[in-house]
């Protein structure tokens, strides 16, 4: 059973193309089950948001806390995608596009995935 600092409100799971299993909480902690490992992320400021996709072995998630939508790889490392924006649910279609239901201006935003690690969503 997964039970460590992260196991209090989570709002945030997948599972990447790899094959690990990605846990984030509302109290702020990431962390990435590989089989019988489980690390777990240092820093604690990001309360993830529901709706979390993953992206090949790349991880989007919602966080309230800096107003984002943030890309994470298994090292921890954080890209972002947007700010001043909470989201709540990310989708990506058959034709590859990420599409981000938001509730900050209550509108759709959307990019081409392939377009994500050089620009930000719009």
């Amino acid at each position: 059973m997964f039970n460590d600092f992260n196991s209090d409100t989570i709002f945030c799971i997948g599972q990447t193309d790899d094959g690990k299993v990605w846990v984030g909480s509302y109290n702020g902690y990431l962390s990435i089950i590989d089989g019988e490992k489980i690390t777990q992320s240092k820093a604690n400021d990001i309360r993830f948001l529901l709706g979390c996709r993953n992206y090949g072995n790349q991880l989007i998630v919602n966080n309230e806390n800096g107003l984002c939508i943030s890309l994470f790889n298994s090292d921890f490392k954080q890209k972002t995608l947007a700010t001043d924006v909470a989201g709540f649910y990310n989708f990506i279609s058959s034709d590859n596009i990420l599409y981000v239901g938001t509730n900050t201006y209550k509108r759709l935003m959307y990019k081409a995935v392939k377009d994500l690690e050089n620009s930000a969503v719009e």
